[in-house]
């Protein structure tokens, strides 16, 4: 992978052997091509792709390495955070598990308002949090306002304006949320659930 990042970095001044085609290059003093032209711009785009691309498996690899380790459920959380960065931007991410009494409670967040939200315990069925169990279908820009409504904490200082949520599901049943939230409003695209998706379905064995 370090080298693949190298090679990205370097691949508009790398020297070639043969000429490319429609690139019209004289040979220096050393006896090699170099393309007179830089780069045009559905390349770039090409090798910022690749790049993200790769960016992106090596993050999620540190987060399956992160899930694979025998840690509790807060330290678990808190690895998954710290690698989470590096492809999905938040001011909090926050954990919610549904419990045996089916009450979903917050069992981890750290970030802005994060001890707030460590208060919030809801009934099933209520809440961004419930809602996203009973379906196990992720949510795309909630509002954590209407969370902090639903517990009973309307008055709880809320600094937060956007949220993304994806079930964890295991064994066939749905047994939490992963939260991030912004403070933006409509802070999250599409890709970014594409990516949370994909992290809460490696992450739900390690947190049932």
């Amino acid at each position: 992978p370090h080298l693949v990042s190298v090679f990205l970095e370097l691949a508009p001044t790398l020297q070639f052997a043969d000429q490319p085609l429609g690139v019209t290059a004289e040979p220096d003093a050393s006896g090699l091509v170099r393309p007179r032209r830089l780069l045009e711009e559905g390349e770039k785009t090409a090798f910022a792709n690749i790049a993200r691309a790769h960016r992106e498996i090596y993050a999620l690899y540190e987060i399956a390495k992160a899930i694979g380790s025998s840690l509790g459920v807060a330290d678990t959380m808190s690895l998954i955070a710290d690698k989470l960065t590096a492809l999905v931007p938040f001011s909090c991410c926050a954990l919610f598990v549904a419990d045996d009494d089916g009450v979903v409670r917050c069992r981890f967040s750290a970030g802005v308002d994060g001890e707030e939200l460590k208060r919030i315990q809801l009934q099933a069925g209520l809440g961004h949090p419930g809602w996203v169990i009973d379906h196990r279908q992720s949510l795309v820009n909630a509002s954590p306002a209407a969370d902090f409504e639903a517990a009973g904490m309307a008055t709880a200082a809320q600094n937060l304006r956007s949220a993304l949520m994806c079930p964890l599901v295991a064994n066939g049943r749905a047994v939490g949320v992963i939260a991030l939230y912004h403070v933006a409003p409509e802070f999250y695209s599409e890709d970014h659930r594409r990516l949370l998706d994909r992290i809460s379905e490696q992450a739900a064995a390690a947190i049932s």
